[in-house]
């Protein structure tokens, strides 16, 4: 069995015009603290990683504070960290993962998945992702993963994405939209047996199974966003 902290959108250097001063400085911290409280949730229930997909920080253009003081929280974490590029932090010449300050100070422990390779985070276990390696991707960087996988075989498969699922926008043809029907066929097929997401801000089982999941932002960006202030423990069986 393995056991996963599932978790996305930090949205770490995240302003708000309304705010005051003094009240962006708590709202800056609170997600930063989130970083901490997760570390010691996935310590406390065991998790051998913890698995964020998408847009951990609001943009490539987030000041080089920032980025040290994510370094620094995440330093503080004692399980592996996976991070995946999303659409508002792509790895693009400009990522801010290519930037001195996150290259230099990252601990060994945390690791960005840059490319569609498997990593193997246990035995018979692997991940593959789908990073965003710019803003607008020629087609759909997890249908286009998925596409390409053969099955799994005797290996248990997590698969890692980010972006909108056509039945929570009526741009449903959009290239970067995800049908949810590729999704579910992928895991019918054997490909993948997990599907980890981010983009939603809510905490939404997606599809007719209980495989593909949104793990929602631990910080609520929005008012209107319902289950926000979520992650997610993720157990998954060897057999």
């Amino acid at each position: 069995m393995i056991r996963f902290l599932h978790t996305s959108d930090w949205q770490l250097g995240m302003t708000r015009r309304f705010l005051s001063e003094e009240a962006q400085a708590r709202y800056t911290q609170t997600r930063f603290d989130a970083i901490r409280t997760m570390g010691r949730i996935a310590n406390e229930k065991q998790c051998q990683f913890i698995l964020v997909c998408g847009d951990s920080f609001e943009s490539n253009q987030v000041d080089r504070k920032t980025v040290a003081r994510a370094i620094e929280a995440l330093r503080e974490v004692s399980v592996p960290v996976y991070l995946l590029p999303g659409n508002h932090d792509p790895l693009n010449a400009a990522s801010v993962y290519h930037s001195s300050t996150f290259v230099e100070k990252k601990p060994a422990h945390v690791q960005i998945i840059g490319d569609t390779a498997p990593v193997q985070v246990g035995e018979g276990f692997e991940l593959v992702g789908a990073p965003w390696l710019s803003k607008r991707p020629n087609g759909n960087p997890i249908v286009d993963l998925l596409n390409a996988l053969p099955t799994a075989g005797s290996i248990k498969r997590i698969c890692v994405g980010h972006g909108i699922i056509d039945i929570f926008t009526p741009d449903k043809e959009a290239e970067n939209v995800i049908a949810v029907s590729k999704l579910e066929a992928a895991i019918s097929e054997g490909k993948v047996h997990f599907i980890a997401l981010g983009d939603r801000h809510s905490l939404t089982k997606v599809g007719s199974g209980d495989r593909i999941w949104y793990s929602g932002t631990p910080e609520s960006t929005d008012f209107r966003e319902d289950h926000s202030g979520f992650c997610q423990i993720v157990n998954m069986d060897g057999d």
